[in-house]
């Protein structure tokens, strides 16, 4: 008889961590673990423990007769009994990494997302991870791996921008990444990641993540149609990825690529190049300067000079494991401090 794989799902109310759990509803052929959240979307997280049918809800924080009455109120709409496990704590998301399932989905936000992966890895799973600061602190995810092992293979990138570069990469032969940077379009609704695109540290922070499992180079090109990145193989063979999971170039076009530079991409470069903390505090500064612009305190060209000027007065203590909550919270009390002075 064919074993089941199994699965647990971290930071399972967020976008990403939805999306996946909605995946795995679908998918029979999965059997959900657990599933873990901050603990403050409680009605999703208990459809989701009910529909998934799991043993057990994992919370950094919450109220446990909060926990059960969702958990009635959903299976009493769902006509069910699911009945599972429940646990409170700051560290029950790295619990149920190491739970020893086959897959962890790591969708959690913050730098509190890096033991989980840490402890995944460690337990033998294969690790789907959405949390940008497991990517930018890749340096200590390699001891958990087993001699010989490569993290290529035992990650999974799931930020949509990457869709397909990885898969590009793989089997060796690789010699180059081309991402794609998009012209902004004048009177649109600005997003976080439109103002990201703006800077150009919507590629930085791609190569950020991309750094975590390849270390070929590079390099950006303008390109507004369906593009979101090359991968330039041995022999003069091109991979191209599309802007959405599945897309495909099934009609004659022609696609049109220009040479471009861009001051954030240049700025996230410099981060990589510098390694330690440098990337978790460029991701850390940039996320509370977009979030001035967006909320109009900030000039849009200001953005980067913000993030600049912090990367500056970082004092980069090291990359270990405890140093990462706090440089991140430095960062960003530093990007708001910058932010007001101007």
């Amino acid at each position: 008889m064919t074993r089941v794989p199994r699965v647990v799902v971290l930071g399972a109310t967020g976008v990403i961590g939805s999306r996946e759990a909605e995946r795995l509803v679908a998918d029979p052929a999965c059997e959900v673990v657990a599933v873990a959240a901050a603990g403050t979307t409680l009605p999703l997280l208990a459809y989701q423990a009910v529909a998934l049918g799991v043993y057990g809800v994992a919370l950094a924080q919450g109220d446990l007769p909060a926990v059960h009455a969702a958990l009635e109120e959903a299976n009493a709409r769902a006509g069910t009994h699911v009945r599972p496990e429940i646990l409170v704590g700051h560290d029950t998301a790295t619990h149920a990494a190491a739970a020893g399932v086959d897959t962890v989905i790591n969708a959690i936000r913050g730098a509190a997302g890096v033991d989980p992966s840490i402890a995944a890895l460690r337990s033998g799973a294969h690790l789907r991870v959405a949390n940008t600061e497991t990517l930018l602190a890749a340096g200590l995810l390699a001891p958990s791996l087993r001699d010989g092992e490569r993290l290529s293979q035992r990650l999974t990138l799931l930020n949509p921008r990457l869709d397909g570069i990885q898969e590009a990469l793989e089997g060796g032969g690789a010699e180059r990444v081309i991402l794609t940077v998009r012209t902004p379009r004048p009177g649109r609704r600005r997003t976080t990641a439109m103002v990201d695109a703006l800077t150009g540290l919507g590629a930085g922070l791609a190569l950020l993540e991309l750094r975590a499992i390849t270390d070929i180079p590079i390099d950006i090109v303008r390109h507004d149609g369906p593009i979101t990145a090359i991968v330039e193989r041995e022999g003069g063979h091109v991979v191209l990825t599309g802007r959405r999971r599945g897309a495909r170039l099934d009609r004659p076009r022609t696609l049109t690529f220009e040479p471009t530079s861009s001051a954030g991409f240049d700025l996230a470069a410099s981060a990589a190049e510098a390694e330690g903390t440098y990337p978790l505090v460029l991701h850390a500064a940039n996320e509370v300067a977009a979030a001035a612009h967006l909320a109009g305190e900030l000039p849009a060209d200001a953005v980067l000079d913000v993030v600049a000027e912090v990367l500056d007065l970082h004092d980069d203590p090291g990359l270990a494991l405890p140093h990462l909550a706090p440089t991140a919270r430095w960062a960003a009390q530093a990007a708001r401090a910058a932010v007001a002075r101007r």
